[in-house]
């Protein structure tokens, strides 16, 4: 209830300020492009809808039904930054780096202006957490390291952000409620945030334990208004500390955290599964799953033994546990599509820092240092419990990892690269509580520790703080070039996307201007990929998700590759959607496509289906068109060239 604008001055503040200013200055100039697979069939392509129809993406008009399964804390922040001007892929990019950016700024925390020599490299280990856990070697083997709309990282990082605001809370002696703010975002990230959730909320719980006290008997009896605030609210009892809790203070924020943590997710489900039910009746088809608390049930008997085992569980729970020791370099194998694994040893599978055991390792010393180094007794209790508390944790989060690997991917999926991705996320938000005691430890400011330990102490862990940043800085000069990272890669490295870009545009020049459904044909290999990016280059056109009536269940649908079955000569079906000339026509007519795009053509194409159009294709074959107009329905159905330039690809 105060205006004290000198703590506009704290390096929190500036940090968040000055940084964020920068980012968005730099990515409105570079304005870089999304490049891979998730970021166009769903991170990209959900605020896209949001933007162009100002309605949640559950609801906008879509070319493929899962997407809208899709939690919506990440999307929803992307849209906001939407909000002035037209849509652009760089303010995706500006909003996840503000919420990195923020979650900085809480690992700063409350470090006031002349400790500058604890701020600086407090904020330089927190600018670099998020690269030095994801970014490893065996990436330079295929891609560039840069700008990424995946909720991976993200996820790790809000999950980090969510306990440190606690803890700065708790520090201040503030209100906790804006916690709540965090942990409900948090469970909406991704599915398996909701975990991360639960993970922070129990943290929290057991921390506020330290917190409680009991009311002096001589204190005066509270009106019952004032008993009832007290459920969630710091106690203002003169005769207890501040930033004391009764018992019944401390079940109320346990419920609120935990309820906060819980009820957004069950909501969504909800939520979801009556969109899944309408678009079902409508005639899309969304993926099924198990339900996931079955799932749970059955993973935790097959664990403890209840229940045998299955030989994909016992795989899977094996090749987690070598994981953890062992780093795995994949491959695929060319024919199959398998992947194929090889161990290599050293754990540099994760980040820059090692695999899961050399992470844990790290994060472990970095917590011992903490507990060594802390003001006083209370304060080391609290960093062992945080400890063991996010050992559990972990350990908890693992299990939804297995249970996800066998049930809810299900078999032949395997221990995919993803596993990174599932997993630096908790590496992350642990990372960030341990650098966050030790940096308490480094502030000194106890006035119950013994004076020597008041000289001591802090300069050690202001130490250890500034060599964790010389450490992070070195991994990273090592291992993410320059010209590889988010602030010096090429502009050739979007020459593809641009083009694609281009191309689109010609094709939506010679669209009708009322959103139109477009058959997507693009013969040839990578078509899957072309689709989703064509999807979401022409939005709000909407290209039509073709073969899934007639692979439901299967790989096929969406690739964009056809040809009649008489012409599949043995080969995988797998490749094409197989139609004959009148299922074609049935199947455009059914889904009232009004457009044939033809991204790119080959001969079996041609003598499959050249007679449905009236130039014979010959239009097509020339390059003067890529787009026909669907003229008719039914056995009378047929294709009318559209004049258009078309562009140089």
């Amino acid at each position: 209830r105060q205006n004290n604008l000198k703590q506009l001055l704290s390096p929190a503040f500036l940090l968040f300020v000055l940084v964020g200013f920068a980012v968005i200055f730099y990515l409105g100039i570079r304005q870089p492009m999304l490049h891979e697979w998730d970021e166009y069939s769903l991170w990209g392509t959900i605020v896209k809808l949001m933007k162009l129809n100002n309605e949640l993406y559950t609801t906008a008009p879509n070319g493929f039904a899962w997407a809208t399964t899709q939690t919506p804390t990440l999307p929803a922040l992307a849209y906001f930054v939407q909000f002035f001007g037209t849509f652009a892929v760089w303010k995706i990019y500006v909003a996840y780096a503000l919420l990195l950016l923020s979650v900085v700024s809480a690992l700063v925390g409350a470090v006031p202006l002349r400790q500058y020599q604890l701020a600086v490299p407090l904020a330089i280990v927190g600018l670099l957490t998020p690269w030095v856990f994801t970014v490893y070697a065996r990436q330079y083997e295929a891609k560039f390291i840069w700008l990424s709309a995946y909720g991976d990282m993200p996820a790790g990082m809000l999950f980090g952000g969510a306990l440190l605001l606690y803890f700065g809370l708790r520090q201040q002696k503030a209100p906790l409620w804006p916690v709540t703010v965090a942990l409900a975002a948090l469970a909406l990230v991704k599915d398996n945030t909701f975990v991360f959730a639960l993970a922070a909320a129990g943290i929290m719980v057991v921390d506020l334990l330290f917190a409680v006290q009991k009311s002096p008997k001589e204190a005066p009896k509270q009106p019952f208004a004032a008993r009832l605030r007290g459920l969630f609210g710091k106690n203002t009892n003169p005769l207890r500390q501040p930033g004391s809790y009764t018992i019944t203070g401390w079940l109320g924020h346990a419920a609120l955290f935990l309820g906060v943590a819980a009820a957004p997710y069950m909501l969504w489900g909800r939520y979801i599964g009556k969109v899944v039910s309408a678009r079902q009746a409508a005639g899309m088809v969304d993926p099924a799953s198990e339900s996931p608390f079955a799932s749970l049930l059955v993973g935790a008997k097959m664990l403890f033994g209840l229940e045998e085992r299955t030989e994909w569980f016992s795989e899977t729970l094996s090749a987690m546990q070598q994981q953890f020791f062992w780093a795995f370099k994949y491959s695929t194998n060319p024919a199959t599509g398998e992947w194929a694994t090889s161990k290599v040893p050293g754990g540099a599978a994760i980040g820059m820092l090692g695999g899961g055991l050399a992470i844990v390792v790290v994060i472990t010393l970095l917590f011992l240092t903490a507990v060594v180094l802390a003001q006083n007794n209370k304060m080391r209790l609290r960093i062992a419990a945080a400890y063991v508390c996010s050992w559990l944790c972990f350990l908890g989060y693992s299990f939804e990892l297995l249970i996800s690997f066998v049930f809810i991917l299900g078999e032949g999926q395997g221990l995919t690269p993803s596993y990174n991705r599932y997993m630096y996320g908790y590496y992350i938000a642990w990372f960030l509580l341990a650098v966050w005691f030790l940096a308490q430890a480094a502030q000194g400011r106890s006035s119950t520790a013994q004076a020597g330990q008041k000289k001591l102490a802090p300069g050690l862990a202001g130490g250890a703080v500034l060599a964790l940043a010389a450490l992070l800085m070195l991994r990273s000069n090592m291992m993410l070039p320059l010209q590889n990272s988010d602030i010096g890669y090429p502009v050739a490295a979007y020459s593809k996307q641009h083009t694609q870009a281009a191309f689109a545009a010609s094709v939506a020049n010679a669209l009708e201007e009322d959103p139109q459904r477009i058959f997507f044909v693009s013969q040839g290999e990578g078509s899957d990929l072309k689709w989703f990016q064509y999807h979401f280059y022409l939005l709000p056109h909407v290209i039509d998700y073709s073969g899934v009536p007639q692979k439901v269940g299967g790989a096929g649908g969406g690739g964009g590759t056809y040809t009649a079955p008489e012409l599949l000569n043995g080969e995988n079906p797998l490749a094409y959607n197989t139609y004959s000339q009148q299922e074609l026509q049935a199947y455009i007519t059914q889904n009232n496509c009004t457009y044939m795009l033809i991204e790119d053509l080959d001969e079996r194409f041609i003598a499959s289906y050249s007679s449905l159009f009236t130039d014979g294709l010959e239009q097509a074959e020339e390059g003067n068109t890529v787009l026909y107009k669907v003229q008719g329905a039914g056995s009378s159905l047929q294709f009318v060239p559209v004049p258009m330039e078309v562009p140089t690809r």
